[in-house]
């Protein structure tokens, strides 16, 4: 003890006591609700390539507004817009797509093969090289999407 009657370590403390006492008055109360997930943004056309002797897996997602994202297996994004002549000729692309199966059956396996996935409004159809032959329904489908997400992919590489 001190003369005063507390030790100095004991008087540190209680101070310290009171700052800490002090600044949780002032902090904000925890969240009693977690934060909601953001909401999702409804897709037009969904594409997903799969295989190949590198391992792709490539994604490009197209809005009904025309908004397009193409995302590679490293995750590094690029973005576009379609004009709405684009976004209008991509849909017209899409006439007899109902009537696809939505998985054909494998004819053999093929090592290294390419897999594609492809969603136009809500309907899946699954595709790969070895599945011999190519509906041209989803052959042109694919060509197209393909080439529009080249052309993102170099355009957003220029504005770097």
């Amino acid at each position: 003890m001190s003369r005063r009657g507390f030790s100095f370590s004991f008087r540190l403390g209680l101070v310290l006591f009171a700052l800490a006492v002090t600044a949780s008055l002032g902090a904000a109360p925890p969240s009693t609700s977690p934060t909601p997930p953001p909401t999702p943004v409804p897709l037009l056309v969904e594409y997903h390539r799969t295989g190949g002797f590198a391992g792709v897996d490539d994604r490009v997602q197209v809005t009904p507004t025309g908004a397009v994202v193409v995302t590679d297996r490293q995750g590094a994004q690029a973005k576009g817009q379609l004009t709405r002549q684009e976004l209008g000729a991509l849909q017209d692309l899409f006439a007899g797509w109902e009537g696809l199966s939505a998985r054909k059956s494998p004819t053999g396996a093929a090592p290294d093969a390419y897999v594609w996935e492809i969603q136009f409004k809500g309907k899946t159809v699954h595709v790969s090289e070895s599945d011999g032959g190519v509906p041209p329904v989803f052959e042109r489908v694919r060509v197209r999407i393909e080439e529009l997400s080249t052309r993102v992919r170099s355009e957003a590489a220029k504005k770097k």
